[in-house]
């Protein structure tokens, strides 16, 4: 009886899925409007040009010998963050480039 129940029980779980009663309808909806507009921008130049100087200046502080345990110390207390910021700057740097190719 046992074989019988979880046999019946496991075909019937195996040929639901393939009915109609699937989870949803099966398709994506796409929001209605864009949910950044396309004249938007992320990041401004000023704010970039900030985040360019304070990374060259913590790059710097990387490289000098004596001020190396700053940087260190930094990184310690904000992980992660340098690698954002490096980061930003790229995307950034593509969004121009995209911006300037389809103008």
């Amino acid at each position: 009886m046992f074989l019988i129940t979880s046999a019946s029980l496991s075909t019937y779980l195996l040929i639901k899925p393939a009915g109609k009663n699937l989870i949803g309808s099966g398709r994506i909806t796409l929001p209605a409007k864009p949910l950044v507009p396309a004249n938007s921008e992320f990041l401004n130049e000023a704010e970039y040009n900030k985040l360019k100087s304070f990374r060259q200046y913590m790059d710097s502080l990387a490289r000098s010998p004596d001020r190396s345990k700053a940087y260190r110390e930094f990184d310690r207390v904000h992980p992660g963050l340098l690698d954002s910021i490096r980061t930003l700057e790229q995307l950034y740097d593509l969004h121009i480039k995209n911006r300037r190719k389809w103008k």
